[in-house]
């Protein structure tokens, strides 16, 4: 995805103190970190809040799906969407502060 940049890279590293979200392809390019954020296990099933379609999703189940009352479901899902949220915080500081 992009190249090594020493700031980004301690970012993805250190971005929650068990989760690294870098990784480098065979080519040396950063790995998307979107493709690392950890799925959300919901009865046994893997959910992905890995784009804005799974965050969409994943927040229409917690205020109106089947799994809207359950709290351990309620806070997977909202750790899962935080953590989306920080990334794509991340992503858009970067691209300004790359393209100013």
């Amino acid at each position: 995805m992009l190249s090594k940049t020493p700031r980004i890279d301690s970012w993805l590293s250190n971005f929650e103190p068990d989760l690294s979200l870098l990784a480098y392809d065979a080519d040396g390019y950063r790995t998307n970190p979107y493709k690392l954020l950890p799925p959300v296990e919901i009865y046994e099933r893997a959910e992905s809040v890995k784009d804005d379609t799974g965050a969409m999703k994943a927040y229409e189940d917690l205020m109106f799906g089947l799994n809207k009352g359950k709290t351990e479901i309620r806070e997977e899902y909202k750790n899962a969407l935080l953590r989306y949220c920080k990334l794509d915080t991340l992503v858009m500081v970067w691209e300004h502060c790359r393209n100013a």
